[in-house]
């Protein structure tokens, strides 16, 4: 019960309607639950992914506090969480046309999707794009959310070189997507969206 609720957490919440949550609720502690969901991904978020690590102890965990007295997956959210302090300080720059907002970050962990979605709640009525020049070593990383009703990935899609990386732009659904490009050809989505360098 209590692994199964680690995906449904992580996905949708505690208040996620899901009928075993009572039951969950009656068994452990919610706030054990939670923190293995919050030390799970960050195993995959850190500079060097331990996810393996995580599976293991998912696997062979009788209790959530076996997951969360882990000290490998505690660094790892210890770096995570280090990386995601300096990239909240960093302001975003808006688009001189439109409603786009960017932020970039400079981190090799895979932090970018949490920015996104930060700045997409705090600002509702711009659409968030948080890339990451440092994650992965030949291309851009990013993540783009909204909460406006705007369908990303077609509108990512529609742009002129999208059909030239397929397999890394353009999914996702339509408040959450991303991908990954090189340096170059992400210069020409900033400049396709009016945000200046």
């Amino acid at each position: 019960l209590w692994v199964a609720s680690v995906g449904v957490l992580s996905d949708l919440g505690d208040k996620a309607p899901w009928p075993h949550l009572g039951a969950l609720r009656d068994r452990y502690y919610i706030t054990h639950v939670r923190k293995v969901v919050t030390l799970c991904n960050a195993s995959r978020r850190a500079s060097t992914p331990i996810s393996d690590v995580a599976l293991q102890l998912l696997c062979d965990a009788e209790l959530p506090a076996d997951v969360t007295a882990s000290p490998q997956l505690e660094a790892a959210r210890r770096e995570v969480q280090d990386e995601l302090k300096q990239a909240r300080n960093q302001k975003p720059i808006f688009a001189s046309e439109g409603r786009w907002l960017h932020v970039p970050t400079h981190s090799r962990c895979q932090i970018h999707p949490l920015i996104a979605q930060q700045w997409a709640q705090r600002i509702p009525k711009y659409i968030a794009l948080a890339s990451n020049d440092r994650y992965l070593p030949e291309a851009v990383a990013f993540s783009i959310r909204t909460r406006t009703d705007a369908d990303l990935p077609a509108f990512l899609r529609s742009l002129p070189f999208a059909d030239a990386h397929p397999h890394t732009f353009g999914h996702g659904h339509p408040q959450a997507s991303g991908g990954q490009l090189p340096a170059p050809v992400m210069q020409q989505f900033l400049q396709a969206l009016h945000i200046e360098p």
